[in-house]
């Protein structure tokens, strides 16, 4: 219980921070805090994930140009309707795993990524929440055990060819250092989500990370 206390307020200061740094570099950087109002005032049931998210876990927070939520097929539609009607300056984007919000006048980089359950980890990632409040705003995130196989379906996910890879590759080695805590049956069996054997493949990293081993991915 100490210690979800503690990642409370190390969440929301992370959250505020990775918030400021993007700001600075994209102008019209929609702030996830006021993403997170809109999907509450509506009554919606959402997850932020990926970067945003992420910072709390690995004490390090950065800046992403989106700000990924990822939310249940009942509901996605709802959720999209109602970010666009909050924000009628943006377009969207439409493909099979996830609904996106861009500017155009600005970047044809999204700005609100809205993923749809559409792989196994993701099916199941609404039953593993981490409860955070901010500025009077209520709402969850992944665990640290899912952040870090959300992680490892990124790292299958990306060619070696694409940088991104060695970024997540970073994230995932942070998140094992860092945090000592984590349930490593909890880890493994969202492992098994991710791919077949996927969970041994996690614990096995989580293991020579953590005692200072060299790590072949």
């Amino acid at each position: 219980m100490g210690r979800g206390r503690d990642n409370l307020c190390t969440h929301g200061r992370s959250l505020l921070t990775s918030t400021a740094i993007t700001s600075w570099y994209i102008p019209k950087f929609v702030p996830p805090l006021d993403s997170i109002r809109v999907l509450n005032r509506c009554q919606i049931s959402f997850m932020l994930i990926c970067c945003h998210a992420r910072g709390g876990w690995m004490h390090e927070p950065r800046a992403s140009n989106d700000v990924d939520f990822l939310v249940s097929s009942r509901q996605h539609r709802k959720a999209v309707k109602a970010l666009a009607k909050a924000y009628p300056r943006l377009q969207i984007i439409e493909d099979l795993r996830a609904i996106r919000l861009y500017d155009p006048a600005a970047d044809t980089h999204p700005l609100i990524d809205l993923w749809r359950p559409f792989c196994g980890i993701l099916r199941i990632a609404l039953r593993h929440r981490h409860a955070v409040r901010l500025e009077k705003q209520e709402f969850t995130m992944p665990t640290v055990e899912l952040d870090m196989a959300l992680c490892c379906a990124r790292f299958f996910d990306l060619p070696w060819s694409d940088p991104e890879k060695y970024q997540v590759t970073h994230d995932i080695m942070l998140l094992m250092k860092v945090n000592h805590g984590l349930n490593l049956d909890k880890l493994t069996a969202l492992g098994d989500h991710v791919r077949k054997d996927g969970g041994k493949w996690i614990a096995n990293k989580v293991r020579a990370i953590q005692q200072g081993k060299m790590v072949r991915w």
